[in-house]
C-alpha cells in the first residue's frame, strides 16, 4: 500500500472539520490531477486503475489518511520497490514525477490550508 500523508489535529471540534477538509481535498486531487497535463505532478493514467483507487479514510475525527492499495501503486507513485521489469530505473509513460504526492500534499497544504481554515471558521460563527 503507498500511503500518501497523514494530517493530524486536535482542536475542539475546529481541527476535525479542517482535517477532514483537507483529506477530502486531498483525494480529490489525487484522483484528478493527471501527470500528462501537469509537467508529471499527478497521477499517471494508462488504464484508469490507479487514478480510480485513491481511497480516504477519516481514522478519527483528527485524522485522515489517503491512500492507494493496488499493487503496483508504490513503485509508480514513490519508486520504491521497482518491478525487476524496470531494471532498477523509476519510469512511467508520462514522465510521472517520483513521489508527486508529496507535491500534490503540499500545494493542499500550501494553498487549501488558509482558504479551509477560513471557511470553517466563517461557518463556526
Amino acid at each position: 500500500m503507498a500511503r500518501v500523508g497523514e494530517i493530524n489535529f486536535e482542536l475542539d471540534g475546529f481541527g476535525e472539520e479542517i482535517v477532514r477538509e483537507l483529506t477530502m481535498d486531498l483525494h480529490g486531487k489525487l484522483q484528478t490531477y493527471q501527470a500528462a497535463s501537469r509537467g508529471g505532478i499527478g497521477t499517471p493514467v494508462d488504464s484508469g486503475d490507479l487514478i480510480r483507487n485513491w481511497q480516504m479514510r477519516m481514522d478519527s475525527p483528527s485524522q485522515g489518511r489517503v491512500f492507494n492499495n493496488l499493487v503496483y501503486a508504490e513503485p509508480v507513485i514513490t519508486g520504491e520497490n521497482l518491478p525487476e521489469s524496470w531494471g532498477g530505473k523509476y519510469r512511467t509513460r508520462q514522465g510521472t514525477k517520483q513521489n508527486y504526492h508529496e507535491s500534490i500534499l503540499e500545494e493542499v497544504m500550501d494553498q487549501s490550508l488558509p482558504k479551509i481554515i477560513k471557511d470553517v471558521r466563517r461557518r463556526r460563527r
